[in-house]
């Protein structure tokens, strides 16, 4: 197979889907609100909002912008960290646990129900093959 041709084939279909409406959805979940919760859900003992900016790959300003909505919806507070007073550490309140572990369970639905078009093989090698360009992601800088 031509890799080259491969490469544009993919390109193609990736910008297809994205391009649907579910894939914006979660594209628009990923910078935002719904990504924040999920990261400091990870991390019940908390996330610096430094922490969180590299993460998500967005200015210190935006991430401040988010954790400040959600501090005045009562999902997330930031508490001094106890070893260390110059650090703030950012733990979600119980309204916020309920609202990360809602939409992880959406998100979780929708994937669900995209994977029903596939054959188990399918779903076995499209994780074999996501999980490789995780790694080679890992290992690489930036793409161009």
């Amino acid at each position: 197979m031509d890799r080259k041709e491969a490469a544009q084939e993919i390109l193609r279909t990736v910008i297809g889907l994205y391009s649907k409406k579910p894939a914006m959805e979660v594209q628009n979940r990923s910078r935002g609100e719904a990504m924040v919760l999920q990261l400091v859900s990870l991390h019940p003992e908390g996330i610096t909002p430094g922490q969180l900016r590299e993460q998500m790959d967005v200015s210190s300003a935006r991430i401040a912008a988010i954790l400040g909505a959600l501090e005045a919806k009562g999902m997330l507070e930031r508490r001094v960290d106890k070893e260390d007073r110059r650090r703030i550490q950012v733990v979600l309140t119980p309204q916020g646990s309920r609202r990360a572990g809602e939409d992880h369970a959406c998100v979780l639905e929708h994937t669900e129900r995209c994977l029903e078009v596939l054959e188990d093989e399918e779903i076995a090698c499209c994780l074999r093959v996501l999980h490789k360009l995780e790694a080679l992601h890992s290992e690489e800088g930036a793409v161009c």
